[in-house]
C-alpha cells in the first residue's frame, strides 16, 4: 500500500528515535508494519484518512516527542520532524476534531511545538526549515486568538527575505491571519501593519507572478479589514 508523504516522514523520525519502547513513539501503526494499535487508532494521525477516533493523550505524546527532536536534533531528522508537523497541521486545518484535540490553545504539547516551529522561522536562515515551519503555522491560524500576536511578527519579518519562496510562503500564511473567513481578520489586519508589514509585500508586487499574487491578496485584505484603521493611519497617514 503506498504510503502518504506524512507516513513517510514518521517512518524516517521512527528509524532515527529508535525502535524501542522509550523511543520516539509517533505513530506506532507505522512502526508496525501498517498495524494499528490500541495507543494509536486508525485514522488518528496524519495519512489515514478521516479522523475517526483520537487518542489524545498519545497525540500529545507524539507532537511533545517532535518538538524535542526539532529543539535538539539538527540535521536530517530536524528535517523530517518539521515535515511531520507540517502533514499534522494541514490535516488539522481541515478538520476540527483533529485541531480541537492536538491543538487545543491550553496544550502544553501544542504550546511546545508552536514554540520550536517559531524558532525556526525567527533564528534559522535555511529556507527548507523555514518553508514547512511558516506552512504549519499558517495551517494552524484558527487556533490563536486575537490577542496572540507573537505568531504574527516572525512571518511579518519574513516578509523581508530575500528567498522569494520563503516571503512569498510567509504572505500565505498572513492571508490567512486576515481573510474574511478568519473572525478577527479585523484585529490581525490591524497587528500586521503595526508590525510594519505593507512596505515588503510591495517589494514582493516586484517580483514574479506567485509572490506578486500572494502579496496582493494580502494587501487586499489588509486594505479591507484595516485601511481606516488608527494604526493604518498612524504608519502611513499623510
Amino acid at each position: 500500500m503506498t504510503k502518504t508523504k506524512g507516513e513517510i516522514y514518521s517512518v524516517i523520525v521512527r528509524n532515527r528515535c529508535g525502535g524501542g519502547q522509550r523511543g520516539c513513539d509517533f505513530p506506532r501503526r507505522v512502526r508496525r508494519g501498517g498495524q494499528p494499535s490500541r495507543h494509536h487508532p486508525p485514522h488518528a494521525l496524519v495519512g489515514g484518512g478521516p479522523v475517526r477516533r483520537l487518542d489524545v493523550r498519545g497525540v500529545a505524546i507524539g507532537l511533545l516527542c517532535l518538538a524535542k527532536h526539532i529543539a535538539k536534533e539538527p540535521g536530517e531528522l530536524q528535517f523530517c520532524c518539521l515535515m511531520v508537523i507540517m502533514e499534522i497541521t494541514a490535516a488539522a486545518e481541515s478538520n476540527d476534531k483533529l485541531r480541537r484535540a492536538a491543538f487545543n490553545t491550553n496544550s502544553p504539547a501544542a504550546k511546545a511545538v508552536v514554540d520550536q516551529v517559531l524558532r525556526v522561522i525567527e533564528e534559522f536562515d535555511v529556507p527548507s526549515l523555514q518553508l514547512p515551519a511558516i506552512k504549519s503555522i499558517g495551517s494552524l491560524v484558527r487556533t490563536f486568538p486575537s490577542r496572540e500576536t507573537r505568531v504574527i511578527g516572525p512571518l511579518v519579518e519574513q516578509l523581508f527575505h530575500t528567498n522569494p519562496d520563503v516571503a512569498t510562503e510567509a504572505a500565505i500564511s498572513l492571508g490567512k491571519f486576515s481573510c474574511p473567513e478568519n473572525f478577527v481578520c479585523s484585529v490581525h489586519s490591524k497587528t500586521i501593519i503595526e508590525f510594519d508589514g505593507v512596505p515588503p509585500l510591495m517589494r514582493l508586487l516586484r517580483c514574479g507572478d506567485r509572490p506578486q499574487l500572494h502579496g496582493l491578496i494580502l494587501l487586499c485584505y489588509l486594505a479591507m479589514h484595516a485601511g481606516g484603521s488608527e494604526a493604518f493611519w498612524n504608519k502611513y497617514g499623510f
